[in-house]
């Protein structure tokens, strides 16, 4: 397997000072003096085996391509060594809402621009294949054919185009798209009828697994009867574990696969993930997070923009402390405590401020907003607990943590994030790619469940139902010597509204928990703090779960599931057409539709009375 790193002008400042705070006259000169990923790993430890730039963002950025050709070409500019191919496409993502007008590029045109840029590998010209876009700010319909139609004949074409033209100046790769597994196999037949050999299957990033699964599968099968020769397939954006086997699968029939995605940079700065590899298990630890509060370097702008009332005086005392003691700490582990009071202070205070300002600038989205603020700030605590206790930064071998240490776990301005983002992908390539142990096992596809994802149809749900719903991990104590019913344990507001529906509906709930199995509400039970986190969590309680439900569910006809994917999947070896899930797109909006279908059943109940 080979991965490409997707090159988005990802750089820091090499000489940046993280006690002071302050930049370098260097990088304060122009930032084309700040280094990318390969310029601070040695070597043997860069972390890629090839580059992938979009055409459509390097020609949409100002200058940068005539910049690139006057450089002498792509190496030259990125100052990567001739040793790392690049690879280039045409950027479907950046046109991808264009309905009408199409791909941005001419089938052919494209292949000037590729020698220009003096790439190694090119990729045809393709258009995104997907249900519907946003145009104007509201959903269409996409003619799915149109769209297919469009890749494979610009396949055809620019495939035919660059054998008589460019053949000798760089490797091409024909684009396959489609909607559904069938669309990218069909494509990819009528491809070998024109004795293509390398293809470049796109538009899979953003599919679910058990989607991609099935296509690598097929392809898997295609290849065991070996009726033609394939020589290369690259997968766009495909960074996930779970498919290195098969990756593996596939170039044991002799083709050259490749990948690459972003998704491990990325995570560092969206969501402060810090990656390590230990006991062949991949640990995931979060980020410290120290906003900046000065306002030349504030990190509250945009959505994060805080009111005029802000006590920024108070902010700004607030996160030097908060940095002196992670400091303090990385010194002397005995003021962990102190640190980790000084985090938890800061971020109490910037709750506050971040709570005002939704409020004041978002009206009817503000308690929204503010319900996933929320849910994000409650479980910081324990996770900082756990990077600080376990000091991961001190049993990385990669060069940007021997040189910064506790600096690359701080959630703090572009130079530690997109550090931490180096070090992720290190991580991903030399510890996670080259070690099989890590890779986890893949899921046979499941079946479809039904699902629910409209505050109507819950409010107007009727007849004998049964709710399922999960622990959460707010609770009225964590000590198991403290005894208390089930119902007052659990203190999330996802639980709180199931317990208030059910009882406006009349309905019947039980709570899956992470300790203690399948327990009623007025079980008592110990406090505790284990969750879900992996399948082993799944198969220690799925047994008395099943044994439980298999007792009660007879009683009922129809049982819908108020909780999130780990606990729908201990369900799953008892799921059947009875059972329903309630479809939100993560925890605060899950509960938001519980508390609106609430008001819904309360307000009709009411007119009922009047």
């Amino acid at each position: 397997m080979r991965f490409y790193i997707p090159e988005w002008d990802d750089l820091v400042d090499l000489e940046y000072d993280f006690i002071n705070e302050s930049h370098s006259k260097s990088h304060n000169s122009t930032k084309r003096n700040d280094m990318y990923m390969w310029e601070i790993f040695n070597n043997s430890s860069i972390p890629f085996d090839g580059v992938l730039v979009s055409l459509m963002t390097i020609i949409n950025n100002g200058s940068k391509f005539e910049d690139i050709k006057n450089s002498g070409g792509l190496h030259q500019y990125l100052r990567l060594p001739k040793r790392y191919s690049i690879l280039a496409d045409c950027g479907a993502w950046g046109y991808i809402n264009k309905e009408e007008e199409g791909p941005r590029f001419e089938a052919t045109e494209v292949f000037n621009y590729y020698k220009e840029l003096g790439i190694q590998e090119a990729v045809t010209v393709d258009h995104l294949v997907l249900p519907r876009v946003k145009v104007q700010g509201r959903m269409i319909d996409v003619d799915v054919q149109r769209r297919m139609d469009i890749t494979y004949n610009n396949g055809i074409e620019g495939y035919y185009f660059w054998k008589k033209n460019y053949s000798n100046d760089f490797n091409l790769l024909v684009s396959v798209q489609g909607l559904r597994p069938s669309d990218y196999l069909n494509m990819f037949n009528n491809y070998l009828e024109h004795e293509i050999s390398s293809f470049a299957f796109g538009g899979l990033a953003k599919k679910p697994t058990k989607i991609i699964i099935e296509i690598i599968k097929s392809l898997i099968s295609f290849l065991e009867k070996k009726e033609v020769e394939i020589e290369r397939i690259h997968f766009f954006g495909l960074g996930r574990r779970s498919l290195f086997s098969l990756f593996q699968e596939v170039e044991k029939h002799g083709v050259k696969v490749s990948f690459d995605t972003s998704s491990w940079l990325r995570q560092a700065w969206l969501g402060g993930k810090y990656f390590l590899v230990e006991s062949d298990k991949l640990q995931k630890y979060t980020a410290l997070r120290v906003p900046f509060t000065r306002s030349d370097r504030s990190s509250f702008k945009g959505k994060r923009k805080l009111t005029e009332s802000a006590d920024i005086d108070k902010l700004e005392k607030l996160e030097s402390k908060t940095m002196k003691f992670i400091r303090a700490y990385n010194e002397n582990q005995k003021l962990l405590n102190e640190a980790l009071d000084a985090i938890g202070e800061y971020d109490k205070r910037v709750l506050h401020e971040l709570k005002k300002s939704y409020r004041d600038n978002y009206e009817q989205k503000a308690e929204e907003r503010i319900i996933r603020l929320e849910n994000h700030y409650e479980g910081l605590e324990k996770k900082y607990l756990e990077t600080l206790k376990n000091r991961p930064w001190n049993n990385c071998d990669c060069p940007i943590c021997q040189k910064h240490g506790i600096d690359v776990v701080i959630f703090r301005g572009n130079d530690r994030n997109r550090r931490r983002g180096f070090h992720n992908t290190y991580i991903m390539y030399h510890k996670v790619m080259k070690n099989p142990n890590t890779w986890g096992r893949i899921k046979e596809r499941r079946i479809e469940h039904r699902f629910i994802d409209s505050v109507d149809e819950l409010a107007n749900l009727e007849g004998n139902v049964l709710i399922i719903t999960g622990c959460t991990k707010s609770k009225m104590t964590y000590k198991e010597t403290i005894m208390v019913k089930a119902n007052e344990l659990y203190t999330g507001r996802l639980f709180k509204a199931v317990r208030l529906f059910s009882k406006i509906k009349g309905f019947s709930y039980i709570i899956i928990s992470a300790k203690y199995g399948l327990v009623y509400p007025n079980d008592i039970i110990g406090g505790y703090e284990k969750m879900l986190s992996s399948e082993k969590d799944i198969n220690n309680i799925k047994n008395d779960v099943h044994e439980k439900l298999s007792k009660i569910l007879p009683k009922y006809d129809t049982i819908i599931v108020i909780a999130g994917k780990r606990y729908r999947d201990v369900l799953e070896d008892i799921w059947d057409e009875r059972f329903v899930y309630v479809k939100t797109k993560g925890y605060a909006l899950l509960t938001r539709m519980i508390q609106e279908a609430i008001k819904k059943v309360s307000v009709s109940s009411l007119k009922f009375y009047i």
